[in-house]
């Protein structure tokens, strides 16, 4: 009996590793960010980065050539679950650990392309006996699960989605914006309509 696993497209997304979104910091300010309990001074200028939600329990945030590229950590309070595709959130210093208020927004467009046809690479599980004798001439039986290789036949449409993200870090209790990110990523994954089985 052959029990079907899927070859799924994994998507850097929304797994638990986090989504990393690259784009560019620009400082308005002279700002000073913690980093391993030190502050970091980030001259007023713009910057290659990229931001990730690293399993909702911070956001991480890379500037090129700052502290030798390594992340600056804001914290995300327990029971605050960040937008995923499409909204907005907004934490204050004390939540995030850093000097500054944080706010952002995430929106994501997503399109299909018309139905496609591909043969996949694809495995399966089979289940067969395997019988040997002892030195006694006793027969010995034993259920085998072997992987096994194969090729199927799919029809799907592609998802193409398109994920932007703004942050921007503000003077605590103000509206006063001392630096911004934005950011912006696209990814695609197979939407199936038909899966035949592996062979």
């Amino acid at each position: 009996m052959k029990y079907l696993i899927p070859f799924l497209c994994l998507l850097f997304l929304s797994s638990c590793k986090g989504l990393v979104i690259p784009g560019q910091f620009a400082a308005v300010e002279e700002l000073a960010l913690k980093r391993k309990g030190k502050l970091i001074t980030i001259p007023v200028g713009t910057y290659t980065a990229k931001i990730k939600n690293h399993k909702n329990k911070k956001l991480k945030l890379k500037l090129t050539g700052i502290n030798k590229n390594k992340y600056f950590n804001f914290k995300i309070p327990k029971k605050v679950d960040l937008p995923r595709e499409n909204g907005h959130f907004s934490l204050t210093a004390a939540e995030v650990r850093q000097p500054y208020d944080v706010q952002g927004t995430v929106s994501t467009e997503k399109t299909l392309s018309e139905t496609r046809e591909d043969i996949e690479v694809c495995s399966y599980q089979d289940r067969d006996f395997f019988c040997t004798r002892d030195g006694f001439g006793n027969r010995h039986c034993h259920l085998n699960n072997r992987t096994r290789y194969g090729r199927r036949y799919v029809r799907y449409k592609l998802e193409t989605s398109v994920r932007n993200v703004f942050v921007e870090l503000l003077t605590p209790a103000t509206n006063l914006v001392q630096s911004h990110f934005n950011g912006e990523k696209t990814f695609t994954k197979r939407i199936y309509s038909h899966i035949q089985y592996c062979r």
